[in-house]
């Protein structure tokens, strides 16, 4: 083995140690995609609230 695949594999082993979890990271996914799903959800509410004022009639 020459000097350079010793030290691939040394970066190689510090990335793969250093990865998280894969659970977490289905967790922290899914938090992610909660945030979004609710600020969609405010958006669209704060949207209609707009469009019925202006469409309401004074």
């Amino acid at each position: 083995m020459t000097d350079q695949e010793d030290e691939i594999k040394k970066w190689e082993e510090k990335v793969y140690s250093s990865a998280p979890d894969p659970t977490d990271m289905q967790k922290i996914s899914i938090v992610v995609l909660i945030g979004i799903m609710y600020a969609v959800m405010i958006t669209l509410v704060y949207l209609l609230a707009i469009h019925a004022i202006a469409v309401a009639p004074v």
